[in-house]
């Protein structure tokens, strides 16, 4: 293994650290498809296609860590497909698992998203599927691989059968994706789902390393199997994933789907941080990684580190994340008047801050400040969001009869559960006469009124938050005198 400097810093107040690994002599070459970040050493014309693509070789890290946006770091890091269709399906295979942004698979909420991104944006990748025998050849390069969670292992390591978290990760995800052709239900199946089973088993042993979050993809890939072999056992029931739904509120009271995850072990907790520092050292973290939250969470829910709900962009296949901006707490608004950021591309959400920087968590990573762009997300459809300061009509009933009898006391009432400054009053339609009746407060949202005049009478409910009238709710009342 090649010798690496590393530079390693303790946060002693979040009890993690964070890593970043320093190369020098970064080079860029065109080609007739793409710019391309690769190494000195690599050129088509006298390149081996049988030696895997080093990407990070003599590649200078800290200009990879300068690109900002996702879109530009894939540029960067493509492959002329003229020379790809020349390397050995084994290579390729071998270069996917140090393919620079296999990172991607820590900060989605959805890895299989990471997975179809890179997919739709790497030549090597779709090169890859497209090989005949890539099930045999990815299926037995998986059966030697295996995962190292130290911190002193950089994930554009040059090895093979050692690898990082985030690059063995990437690989189970790219196989339980399903994308390459023949892989559940070849000649190889069997050796695919042993080693799956085989490397749950391990992980399961090890449960102070890996967490239920290291778990999925091996799942995903046993149960594709054991569809297509109807006599293989099931993993899922002898597997500890504690996870389950629940169901929370927008401000309105609007229902959304929510789920409760059981957090990482303090090793995944550490690495992910520490590659999200490493990869994005502009950044700045505000908070260590966590698998109970998420951005959506943080940004529209519950935004604190304390928070313990995931919140998915989209349920049954509807936008459910709209319930916050529509007839809700939040209403469009212009860039600079933001406090909120939908990133409808990437399935992001971010807080705007007063600065014009953004405070967002990376999926199951930390919560890092950072520029619009600097992330690991597609910011090429934003939309902005910002608290109403207009009224919201008829947000909640207000209960009571209509007509009522001069003279006769009645009772209404609301619910005051809405986090609101309230002004609740009547108004009578003859408004030079002296005051007609009684308005008496006896409990949080509940009156009495007596009318002594017949008329039209209202009823006026108004929620302030932060001086701003945002709810406005009314009953027409009729006083009828016989």
């Amino acid at each position: 293994m090649r010798n690496k400097l590393f530079s390693v810093c303790l946060y002693v107040a979040l009890a993690f650290a964070a890593i970043s690994c320093n190369k020098t002599d970064f080079f860029v070459t065109s080609t007739e498809e793409t710019a391309s970040v690769m190494t000195k050493s690599f050129n088509p014309l006298s390149h081996d296609p049988q030696t895997p693509i080093d990407f990070f070789s003599e590649m200078d890290f800290k200009e990879w860590t300068e690109i900002a946006s996702i879109d530009d770091r894939f540029k960067a890091c493509n492959v002329p497909r003229s020379y790809l269709t020349g390397m050995t399906t084994e290579a390729i295979a071998k270069s996917l698992i140090h393919y620079p942004l296999n990172y991607l698979i820590l900060f989605y909420d959805d890895p299989r998203e990471a997975v179809k991104l890179v997919l739709s944006k790497s030549n090597l990748h779709q090169e890859f599927i497209q090989r005949t025998d890539a099930a045999r050849v990815i299926t037995e390069l998986f059966a030697s691989l295996s995962i190292d969670m130290s911190t002193e292992k950089c994930d554009f390591d040059n090895d093979y059968e050692i690898v990082s978290y985030s690059n063995g990760l990437f690989i189970e995800y790219f196989i339980s994706s399903g994308c390459i052709p023949g892989i559940f239900d070849g000649h190889y199946s069997m050796l695919l789902g042993q080693t799956a089973q085989a490397k749950l088993s391990q992980r399961e042993s090890e449960h102070e390393t890996f967490s239920s979050f290291s778990k999925y993809p091996l799942i995903e890939i046993t149960e594709k199997i054991r569809e297509r072999w109807e006599d293989s056992p099931s993993v899922t029931d002898s597997i500890s994933l504690r996870s389950y739904a629940v169901s929370i509120q927008t401000f309105f009271k609007q229902s959304i789907h929510g789920f409760h995850f059981d957090e990482m072990t303090n090793a995944e907790i550490i690495y992910f941080t520490n590659t999200a520092l490493s990869q994005y050292p502009n950044a700045t973290l505000r908070g260590p990684a966590s698998s109970k939250y998420n951005c959506h969470s943080y940004a529209w829910y519950d935004s604190s580190t304390t928070n313990e709900t995931w919140i998915n962009a989209e349920y049954n296949d509807v936008l459910q994340l709209s319930k916050f901006w529509t007839n809700d707490l939040y209403v469009s608004s212009t860039q600079s008047d933001a406090e909120r950021a939908y990133y409808s591309s990437g399935d992001h959400s971010a807080v705007v801050l007063p600065s014009g920087k953004f405070l967002s968590k990376w999926g199951a990573g930390p919560l890092m400040e950072h520029d619009y762009n600097y992330c690991p997300y597609d910011y090429s459809n934003m939309q902005y969001y910002a608290e109403r300061t207009t009224p919201l009509y008829f947000f909640t009933p207000i209960n009571g009869n209509s007509p009522i009898l001069v003279n006769q006391t009645n009772t209404y009432n609301f619910d005051p559960t809405f986090d609101f400054n309230y002004s609740v009053y009547v108004q009578y339609n003859e408004a030079s006469s002296p005051t007609p009746f009684t308005f008496t407060e006896f409990g949080p949202g509940f009156y009495y009124l007596t009318c002594y005049t017949e008329g039209y009478y209202v009823l006026y409910l108004k929620g302030y938050r932060n001086g701003n009238c945002i709810a406005d709710a009314r009953k027409d009342i009729i006083v009828l005198n016989y």
